[in-house]
């Protein structure tokens, strides 16, 4: 066989091969378009679920009417709500924190008006499973030592871990660390928010 007629046979082989994977490619886009909504909404539906436990005041908010969307950093999602005319909240999810031991986790922060956090939980991470599931199922237990603190004294209890800080999972130094870190940010976010445009009201 001519070294031209192996040439010309192999060549339909690698266009058929290019047009499967471009109709794949195709496909799965166009899945991924078609469902993007569904996705979202069921994201939204989860995230006011734990909002629901974590602080029954927010059950059955009407978020379009009762809250504003703030401009928040790396993807990071913020909403002022205001339940009444004296209770607002900050909702910040989500909320990433600093990498933990296999990257950043995501956060689920409600504070007050006084920028400290009514209650804290995680949504998601890449932690190693079983240790990570700690903080994910958690309910308040042991993420409940930031509620009622400042940005400024979760950093400084971070500092000290174990001596006069914040309990450190067992086994999960880095993710509590990790942890301690995200809702100090998302604490100091609000504090910035709160100073530069709720003051003066």
């Amino acid at each position: 066989m001519s070294r031209s007629s192996s040439s010309a046979s192999f060549f339909p082989h690698v266009r058929a091969l290019a047009v499967a994977i471009t109709a794949a490619a195709l496909i799965a886009q166009g899945m991924w378009l078609l469902t993007r909504d569904d996705i979202e909404q069921n994201e939204r539906h989860k995230v006011t679920a734990v909002l629901a436990k974590m602080y029954a005041p927010l059950e059955g908010t009407n978020w379009a009417a009762s809250s504003l969307e703030i401009p928040a950093p790396d993807g990071s999602r913020v909403r002022w709500v205001r339940l009444d005319d004296a209770t607002q909240v900050f909702v910040l999810s989500p909320w990433l924190s600093p990498a933990g031991y296999n990257g950043p986790l995501s956060l689920v922060v409600v504070a007050g008006r006084d920028a400290r956090p009514i209650a804290v939980r995680v949504t998601s991470h890449r932690e190693t499973p079983g240790i990570g599931d700690q903080f994910a199922h958690d309910d308040g237990r042991w993420l409940g030592q930031f509620e009622g603190m400042t940005a400024a004294q979760i950093r400084n209890a971070s500092a000290v871990l174990n001596d006069q800080g914040f309990d450190i999972m067992t086994g999960a130094t880095v993710t509590s660390q990790a942890i301690g870190e995200g809702v100090a940010s998302a604490l100091e976010f609000v504090h910035e928010f709160e100073q530069r445009y709720l003051r003066r009201r």
